[in-house]
C-alpha cells in the first residue's frame, strides 16, 4: 500500500504476478482460465471475464453464496483474453439507472457495455461505446472516474502512456499522461480524484 499523500510505502502485501490466472469453484462449469471478476454494487451479480474473450454473467445469492449461470457474450470478437471488468451503476438527472461494465480485452480496446437491469440468457448487456489503446498481450486494467458520474474512463496502456476518456462526449482521448518508462499496468484515483496512482513494468509509481 501506498500512501499518495507522502509517495511512501505503507505496507508491502503478495499479489498476484501479471498473466497469473485465478480459478473459481469447479461448481461454476468453467473449463477455460478466468482472468477477472466483478460484482455489480448490489452484489447479486457476478461477471467473470476468460481468457477466450467471453463475459459470463451469474445471478449472486449473497445468503447461500451460490451462483446460477445466466449467459455470455463475445467481449472480444478475435477472441483474445479479457484482462479487466469494473462495474458501476450511476443515475442521470432524471434518476434513471445505466449500470455499465468497463472492459480491457487484449485486443487494443477499451470497451463499455450497458447491462441490463434483469439479464437473461438473450439480453444480459450489449456494446455502448469502444475506445483504442495498445494492449495485445499484457493484462491493463481501467476505471471509471468515480467521482464524475461515470463519465470518463482512466486506462493503462502497452505504449507506456495513460490514457483518459470523456465517454459522453469525444471518442479522442481528453488527456494522455506520459512518464513511465514501462507498460502501464493498472491505475487508480484517490477519494476525491485530485491524485491519480499509476504503475508500469518498470516497477516506477507515477502520481499526478
Amino acid at each position: 500500500f501506498v500512501n499518495l499523500s507522502t509517495a511512501k510505502i505503507v505496507r508491502e502485501v503478495s499479489l498476484l504476478p501479471p498473466k497469473s490466472t485465478l480459478f473459481l469453484p469447479k461448481n461454476l462449469g468453467f473449463s477455460l482460465n478466468v482472468n477477472t471478476v466483478a460484482f455489480s454494487d448490489s452484489g447479486d451479480l457476478l461477471f467473470v471475464g476468460d481468457s477466450k474473450g467471453y463475459i459470463h454473467t451469474f445471478t449472486y445469492d449473497m445468503r447461500t453464496s451460490n451462483c446460477t449461470f445466466v449467459g455470455k457474450i463475445l467481449a472480444s470478437a478475435s477472441g483474445r483474453p479479457v484482462t479487466s471488468i469494473e462495474f458501476k451503476a450511476w443515475f442521470t438527472s432524471q434518476d434513471h439507472s445505466h449500470p455499465s461494465l468497463l472492459v480491457n480485452c487484449c485486443d487494443s480496446t477499451v470497451k463499455i457495455f450497458k447491462v441490463s437491469e434483469q439479464p437473461t440468457s438473450v439480453n444480459q448487456m450489449k456494446l455502448s461505446s469502444q475506445f483504442p489503446i495498445i494492449a495485445k498481450d499484457e493484462p491493463i486494467r481501467s476505471h471509471f472516474c468515480a467521482n464524475r458520474d461515470g463519465s470518463c474512463i482512466v486506462t493503462g496502456s502497452e505504449d507506456s502512456i495513460v490514457y483518459i476518456y470523456d465517454i459522453q462526449t469525444v471518442k479522442a482521448p481528453i488527456n494522455q499522461l506520459q512518464g513511465h518508462s514501462g507498460i502501464v499496468y493498472d491505475v487508480s484515483w484517490n477519494y476525491d480524484e485530485s491524485i491519480l496512482a499509476s504503475c508500469d513494468s518498470s516497477l516506477v509509481r507515477n502520481s499526478s
